[in-house]
C-alpha cells in the first residue's frame, strides 16, 4: 500500500544520485582548472579536489581558491572553459531526451491515428465484448464459489481501448501473435503469470519470465521449476514419465506427449500421421512395461535404442496379468516389422527419448520414491510450475515437457469432472510462452476449444501463424486459431501470407469515393461510388507501435488495444526485486 511517504529504496536512490552529481560537479571544476592552467602557462597544474567546489564562492579569482598563484590562469579563461565543459553533458542530455521523446511521441501519434480509423471497435463495442461489466457477468458463472467477485478474480487485465479497461475472462482461450522483441513478455506474459488466481503452468525457452515472477508467485503457493537442461541454472524438481503408466490411460496420455517430440506432425513429413501413430503405440507399450516392471527411465532409454532391446518389454507385457490386453502383441508386431518400416518407427522412438542420453538430464526424470512432482497436489495447492527447455540441440527436452503438460492437463480434467459444475476452482492457467519453439502439445487444439468450460484457461504465445502451421500442421494450427476466443496481434511480422490473412480476419469496410467532372455545358457534377477496403491493411498491422495491439474478441470489431508494460504496474518494485534475487541465485548457487 502506498502511504505517501518515501520508501527506503527512494531514499537510497536519492543518496546515490546526489553523490553522483557531487562527484561529477567536482570533476568538471577540477578539469576546468587544469585546462585553464594549460592554456595560460602551457603546463597542467593539478588543482586540489577539495577546493574544486569552493570556486563558486569566489568567482573573481578561481586560481586563489585552488591555492595557486594568480598567474596560474586568468579568471575569464577559467569560466569560459567551465561553461564549455558544462554545456557538453547538458547538450548531450537534451539531445538524448529530445530523441527519446520524439520516438515515444511518434508511437503515441501513430496509436492515436490508428484509433481514428473507421471500422474499429467503438467504446460501446469494447464495453460489450471485453469491458469490466462483461467480465464480471461471465465471472459469476465461471467462478460461482467466489462471492462478490472483482475483475481480477474472474479475469485478466489486457489493456485499454477508448479509455475503457479490457479484460479476458478465465473462460477465454487466447492466442497472442508477435515476433521476437514485440513486447509479448513486457505487456502480457509477466502480468498474466503474476495475476492468475489459481495454479499456473508456464513454459519458456529462457528464464526471463521465471526471474520476473517467481518471488511474487511464492506468495500465492508452492513454486516448482522443471528445468532438466539447466537453462535457469537453478536446481529444479524431478518428474518421472514412467510414474502411473501401469494405468493404460496414463500410458496413452504420456506417450501422446512424448511422440510429439519425434517431429512427424510437422508439415512436409510424408505419411506423418502413420509414423506418428506407430511411434505413439511403441512408446505407450514401453512406458506400460517399464511401470509394471518397476523400472526407471534408464531401462526405458535402453529399450529405445534398438528394437532388439525392446523384446524384454514385450516379454513383460505378455507375462504380466496387470498388462493391458493386446499391448504385448502390438509391441511385438512393431518389433518384428520389416526392416525399413521398423527402423523408421524406431527412429521416431529414439528421437522422442533422445534427451535421456544425457546423464544429467536423465537424473531429472528419475526421482526417488515420494520426490517426484504430483500434478494433483500441485493444482490443489495453487502452485506454479515453470517448464524450461528447448526444442533443439542434443539435450532437447521438448518431448518430455509435452508429456508433462499432457499429464497436468489430463489430471486437471479429471479433477474438474469430479467438482460441482465440472470446473476447477480456482481455475488453472496455462501460459505457454514460445510453445511452438518448444513442443507441439498434441491436445492443445482441443484444450483451446473446451478447456475454459472445465476451468482451464489457456494463453498460447507464438511468433506467427506460419510457426504454428510448421509445428502442429496446417489443420491443427487452423483449429487452434478457430478455437481461440481472443486473438491478440502485435506488430513487426514479416510474413506476407500471415499479414494478408490477418488483414482478412480484421474485415473490410465501405469507402465512399467522390468524382468531380465538368460537362459540355461547363457545369460541374459530382458522382459518388463505394468500394470495399481493409479495415487494417497488412502494412498497418506490420507497423503497429510497441505497446499497441489488435484484439479480436469473438464477434466484436477489431479492438485497438493500448497495453500496460509491467514497469508501470503497481507491483513493479516487487518484480524488479524478484529479478535481482533470481540473478543473485544464478551467480551464487547455494
Amino acid at each position: 500500500m502506498d502511504t505517501g511517504g518515501r520508501s527506503p529504496r527512494d531514499l537510497s536512490d536519492m543518496i546515490i544520485v546526489g553523490g553522483a552529481l557531487l562527484l561529477s560537479s567536482a570533476g568538471i571544476l577540477y578539469l576546468a582548472g587544469g585546462l585553464s592552467s594549460l592554456l595560460t602557462t602551457h603546463e597542467w597544474i593539478h588543482t586540489p579536489w577539495a577546493g574544486a567546489l569552493k570556486v563558486v564562492l569566489d568567482p573573481g579569482d578561481p586560481a586563489r581558491v585552488f591555492g595557486l598563484p594568480s598567474r596560474a590562469f586568468h579568471p575569464v579563461v577559467y569560466w569560459v572553459i567551465l561553461t564549455v565543459l558544462l554545456m557538453i553533458p547538458i547538450t548531450g542530455g537534451v539531445g538524448v531526451h529530445y530523441l527519446w521523446t520524439k520516438r515515444q511521441a511518434g508511437g503515441a501519434r501513430r496509436a492515436r491515428s490508428l484509433a481514428k480509423r473507421p471500422g474499429l471497435a467503438t467504446a460501446a463495442d469494447v464495453e460489450a465484448s471485453v469491458g469490466r461489466g462483461q467480465v464480471l457477468r461471465r465471472g459469476r458463472s465461471a467462478r460461482p464459489a467466489v462471492r462478490h467477485p472483482q475483475p481480477p478474480d474472474v479475469g485478466r487485465f489486457l489493456g485499454r481501448s477508448h479509455g475503457r479497461e479490457c479484460w479476458a475472462s478465465v473462460e477465454d482461450s487466447e492466442i497472442a501473435l508477435g515476433p521476437p522483441r514485440s513486447g509479448k513478455g513486457l505487456h502480457q506474459i509477466i502480468g498474466a503469470i503474476i495475476d492468475a488466481p489459481g495454479a499456473v503452468v508456464t513454459t519458456s525457452t529462457r528464464p526471463d519470465n521465471l526471474a520476473a515472477t517467481v518471488e511474487l508467485r511464492r506468495t500465492r503457493g508452492p513454486v516448482a521449476i522443471f528445468d532438466p537442461q539447466g537453462l535457469g541454472q537453478v536446481e529444479g524438481i524431478r518428474w518421472s514419465p514412467v510414474r502411473g503408466c501401469e494405468n493404460p490411460t496414463t500410458a496413452i496420455v504420456r506417450a501422446s506427449g512424448l511422440a510429439a517430440g519425434a517431429g512427424f506432425t510437422k508439415g512436409g513429413v510424408s505419411d506423418g500421421a502413420f509414423w506418428h501413430g506407430q511411434t505413439e503405440m511403441t512408446l505407450r507399450g514401453l512406458l506400460h512395461a517399464a511401470a509394471i516392471d518397476g523400472a526407471g527411465v534408464a531401462q526405458l532409454y535402453r529399450w529405445s535404442l534398438e528394437p532388439a532391446s525392446a523384446i524384454e518389454a514385450v516379454t513383460i507385457l505378455n507375462r504380466s496379468p496387470d498388462a493391458a490386453e493386446g499391448w504385448g502383441d502390438t509391441l511385438d508386431g512393431i518389433v518384428r516389422m520389416d526392416g525399413r518400416t521398423r527402423d523408421a518407427v524406431w527412429a521416431g522412438v529414439r528421437s522422442a527419448l533422445s534427451a535421456l542420453a544425457d546423464p544429467a538430464v536423465r537424473k531429472s526424470f528419475d526421482p526417488a520414491d515420494g520426490e517426484g512432482l504430483d500434478p494433483k497436489t500441485f493444482i490443489a495447492n495453487r502452485g506454479t510450475i515453470y517448464l524450461l527447455g528447448t526444442g533443439i540441440g542434443a539435450s532437447a527436452t521438448s518431448a518430455f515437457i509435452a508429456a508433462l503438460l499432457e499429464d497436468i492437463t489430463e489430471t486437471a480434467r479429471q479433477l474438474a469432472a469430479g467438482n460441482p459444475g465440472g470446473r476447477l476452482e480456482p481455475p488453472l492457467a496455462l501460459i505457454l510462452d514460445e510453445i511452438a519453439n518448444l513442443c507441439a502439445v498434441p491436445s492443445l487444439p482441443s484444450l483451446m476449444a473446451d478447456g475454459g468450460g472445465s476451468g482451464i484457461s489457456t494463453l498460447v504465445v507464438i511468433q506467427s501463424l506460419a510457426q504454428a502451421r510448421d509445428k502442429w500442421g496446417e489443420q491443427a494450427a487452423a483449429a487452434m486459431w478457430d478455437a481461440a476466443t481472443l486473438r491478440l496481434i502485435l506488430g513487426g511480422s514479416a510474413q506476407p501470407r500471415d499479414l494478408q490473412d490477418l488483414a482478412a480476419v480484421c474485415g473490410d469496410r465501405d469507402e465512399e469515393i467522390r468524382n468531380w467532372s465538368r460537362g459540355p455545358d461547363g457545369k460541374r457534377t459530382i458522382s459518388t461510388s463505394t468500394r470495399r477496403i481493409s479495415i487494417l491493411p497488412p502494412d498497418v498491422i506490420r507497423t503497429l507501435p510497441l505497446g499497441t495491439g489488435i484484439l479480436l474478441a469473438r464477434t466484436a470489431p477489431p479492438i485497438l488495444l493500448n497495453m500496460t508494460p509491467w514497469p508501470a504496474r503497481a507491483d513493479a518494485d516487487q518484480i524488479q526485486a524478484s529479478i535481482a534475487q533470481s540473478t543473485r541465485r544464478r551467480r551464487n548457487p547455494e
